[in-house]
């Protein structure tokens, strides 16, 4: 039986709960957001502290032929700054031709896809610039590069 795509945001709440990097960070909500526009239902996740950082993550459900996938986002609450986790992997020279933050991009039922995306995402809010990041000891101007988009 498919999942329902509030199933699915609960699944993906319940995995990042559980992740070591957000160690520190409480869980504010989960919200849906129903399509508005060109933009497509998501829900959205958020985890913040007491320096006034947060990460939030955004999950678009599988629509018109596009899988599910995640945007994150590192925020600095205190200037309304953030970048996305996607755009400081490309700064590092690490974007991959298969996203790592397209479900599809991941083998097996929808649990092990986010488990397994999870584990990704861990591993990068880990890295010592993240974690400085996260734990309001600096910030990292991060610009997003718009392509073909604007």
């Amino acid at each position: 039986m498919e999942m329902t795509t509030k199933e699915k945001a609960s699944v993906l709440l319940n995995e990042f709960e559980q992740l070591d990097s957000l160690k520190g960070l409480q869980h504010q909500g989960l919200s849906h957001i129903p399509p508005q526009g060109n933009s497509g239902e998501r829900y959205e996740v958020y985890f913040s502290n007491d320096k006034q950082r947060a990460v939030e993550f955004t999950f678009y459900p599988e629509e018109k032929g596009k899988p599910d996938y995640l945007v994150v986002y590192l925020i600095d609450e205190a200037t309304d700054q953030d970048f996305s986790l996607d755009a400081w992997l490309q700064k590092q020279g690490e974007y991959l031709d298969k996203s790592p933050f397209s479900l599809a991009s991941y083998q097996g039922e929808f649990e092990e896809k986010v488990n397994s995306v999870a584990r990704f995402i861990n591993s990068c809010l880990l890295r010592p610039e993240l974690t400085e990041v996260l734990q309001g000891a600096s910030w990292l101007d991060v610009q997003f590069n718009w392509g073909e988009s604007r």
